[in-house]
């Protein structure tokens, strides 16, 4: 519920929705209520739906001196943002031609959102910042321009459809130390359940590992999940990733493998990290791209690259609300 705000017209008014959050695409359903003090001229009701995304961040340089031996180098903060409209909506809910009387008020409303509006989200660590946020405005403009009004915000869910389909991947890798000698192939397999997941679930990663051909051991297997957030400004763009939860298994000696090609359950419990995800779910908008990857890697016994590869492999998944999570196949959100 919005606070109340008056511009000259003596009275009060809020807004009330049947509920604070909706799905892109669903139905908004409500009532504005107004109280009036004074009879008033005629005048119109307005109902507003305005959708923003707003990015900021900071980077330091330092600045190139003529003389570096008697001027030191001095550091300087670039400020980097950017702000544009989602969408910008506005309703006619009512309008008296004749005067209107002092009293209470209760006007019901209803109305559709644009399909395909990427979800509300909110991040912040220290000086970076990246919003996506809606806002519904009512306001009662008279013909001389006076009004009342009232503003809420409101949260969108962003349109997911389960994917039912198991994701699995599975790689092998060429180890090489010393010189760039052989020291033979670890084979890595990862299996999860679905791709698109809400914060109260377990994502169960189901781990395999096969070192029967390696002449080095597993020191241990992990699992761990990523943020990777893209935020743009302008021409201007940043990239953060961020280690949300980990969890590891014991090695595994050279020349063994597990039992079978998926031998371990790896359980990444999302509803432990809620203060970490919050609202900032998976989305992609003009200005913000935020992704989540669960990547599964083995850290090797004494391991030193020299054109090996590290044994390490990732899938995408999506974190949405639970509320946005749909059955429907027209609502199907493209992986």
């Amino acid at each position: 519920m919005g606070s109340s705000q008056a511009r000259a017209i003596k009275g009060s008014m809020h807004i009330e929705l049947e509920k604070m959050d909706c799905n892109s695409g669903g139905d908004v359903t409500g009532s504005v209520h107004f109280y009036l003090h004074d009879t008033l001229p005629r005048c119109s009701l307005f109902l507003s739906f305005k959708g923003i995304e707003e990015t900021y961040w900071e980077e330091s340089s330092a600045s190139h001196t003529v003389d570096p031996e008697s001027d030191p180098e001095e550091e300087y903060i670039q400020n980097y943002h950017d702000k544009k409209t989602i969408a910008s909506i506005k309703h006619l809910l009512y309008e008296w031609k004749s005067s209107l009387s002092a009293g209470d008020y209760n006007i019901p409303f209803i109305f559709k959102l644009p399909d395909n509006l990427p979800g509300s989200f909110k991040y912040r660590k220290e000086t970076t910042w990246a919003k996506i946020e809606y806002t519904i405005k009512s306001k009662l403009i008279i013909t001389n321009g006076r009004k009342l009004f009232d503003k809420t915000e409101m949260y969108i869910n962003e349109k997911a459809e389960i994917c039912k389909k198991k994701q699995e991947i599975n790689k092998s890798f060429g180890l090489k130390k010393w010189c760039c000698i052989s020291q033979g192939k670890c084979t890595l397999n990862l299996k999860i359940d679905k791709k698109i997941y809400n914060p109260d679930e377990i994502v169960s990663t189901v781990v395999g590992a096969d070192n029967s051909q390696s002449k080095i051991d597993i020191s241990s297997l992990v699992c761990t999940l990523w943020r990777v957030l893209r935020l743009k400004a302008g021409k201007s763009s940043t990239f953060i990733k961020q280690r949300i939860t980990e969890t590891r298994e014991g090695g595994l000696d050279f020349g063994k493998s597990l039992a079978g090609p998926y031998g371990i359950i790896m359980d990444l419990n999302l509803s432990s990290i809620k203060h970490k995800t919050g609202m900032i779910y998976s989305t992609k908008s003009a200005m913000i791209e935020c992704s989540y990857i669960i990547e599964y890697h083995a850290d090797m016994n004494g391991w030193c690259t020299c054109l090996g590869e590290k044994p390490s492999i990732e899938i995408l998944i999506y974190l949405f609300p639970a509320e946005s999570i749909q059955n429907d196949p027209s609502n199907f959100y493209s992986l």
